[in-house]
């Protein structure tokens, strides 16, 4: 059925329409749909409009398909590269859980870190501080050892290292790319992709070979790394920066955002991880065992340390240490709604 989908795909038919067709035609169908059968099944299911009939029984375009599909699948297993559609076993069921999941995904590597339950994505700046940098070599070596796979996006900075950290602590990590797998990109880190191989970890995109890295394609790849995990550190970004991005898409997919909380005295932390702090988006962490904590648990701590200090603070501002009736009831009060917070599921 592989080459049926990509078909479907390269000739533009719509997924709502595609998924119709996987669920309810049967295989005699789905061939009879290629070779001049288009019509009949409008009469068994009516399904199709005008403009899906006039590509159905548009002969050049269905050869040219036909053509580009057997190439793809020829150069992708000639590559050592798998292409996985929304249907098969092995794809991702974490991605499968997002909106706007891909289709079809391609990967090389190990096919099993796909669906492992411990997933973290680590992303961050492209010019990340020497703090935030020992932060990723702190908390991905606790991940590892615990057991997580951990999940980035193979750029400069962050990414790189929280591959090369998973790595150096024989763990096994997925790298999402924003373009075809035939290519790297940075070229820089060509090397770091095959060490990934070669250490049992995965190389997945959305894009077929051939396609470059556009600026929006990174944009968009940036779901799949926050959808492929149970969890998201954003160790150190800018307010407006692309990691900003990943942290947004992991928010609206029902995602825990870490942010390491601690820096050396000297340094302060970057505006987006202030943001994603004080608006309570993220949860502060100090170690790989917070986010063990709160990760793989059915706790979700919607308030971070840093605001409830400040709630306290402000509760003493309000109280002045003279009311200890209202202090202790506000108190109260405070406490409560963050126990219960945490443990709403």
């Amino acid at each position: 059925m592989l080459k049926q989908l990509l078909m479907l795909k390269h000739l533009g038919i719509d997924g709502a329409l595609i998924n119709y067709i996987v669920n309810h035609f049967s295989e005699k169908d789905r061939v009879a749909l290629f070779q001049g059968g288009a019509f009949d099944l409008q009469f068994k299911y009516n399904v199709f409009n005008d403009e899906h009939l006039c590509v159905f029984y548009d002969e050049d375009k269905l050869k040219k398909a036909e053509e580009f599909v057997n190439n793809l699948i020829y150069k992708s297993n000639e590559q050592g590269i798998k292409i996985l559609s929304y249907y098969d076993s092995q794809y991702p069921s974490n991605l499968k859980a997002i909106k706007r999941c891909p289709l079809f995904v391609y990967v090389k590597g190990n096919l099993q870190n796909l669906n492992v339950s411990k997933t973290i994505a680590c992303v961050g700046t492209r010019n990340p501080s020497i703090s935030a940098l020992n932060s990723v070599n702190k908390i991905v070596k606790g991940l590892v050892e615990e057991g997580s796979i951990i999940i980035s996006g193979l750029a400069k900075g962050i990414d790189a290292q929280s591959h090369k950290e998973c790595l150096a602590n024989r763990g096994k990590t997925i790298a999402v790319l924003a373009h075809g797998l035939d290519t790297i990109y940075p070229k820089e880190n060509s090397q770091l992709a095959e060490t990934i191989l070669e250490q049992e970890g995965t190389l997945l995109s959305e894009y077929p070979l051939g396609i470059k890295g556009l600026k929006s394609n990174f944009v968009a790849r940036n779901r799949i790394i926050s959808g492929l995990s149970e969890g998201v550190i954003v160790f150190e970004a800018g307010e407006k920066s692309g990691t900003m991005h990943t942290a947004r898409f992991a928010y609206t997919q029902g995602k825990k955002i870490f942010c390491p909380s601690v820096v050396e005295e000297t340094q302060r932390l970057s505006s987006g991880v202030q943001k994603l702090i004080t608006t309570g988006s993220a949860i502060s962490i100090r170690n790989a065992s917070d986010v063990m904590k709160y990760a793989f648990s059915s706790e979700k701590h919607f308030m971070s340390v840093e605001i409830e200090s400040k709630l306290f603070k402000e509760l003493e501002n309000i109280s002045n240490g003279k009311d200890i009736v209202v202090k202790d009831l506000i108190n109260k009060i405070i406490l409560n709604y963050i126990e219960g917070e945490r443990r709403h599921e």
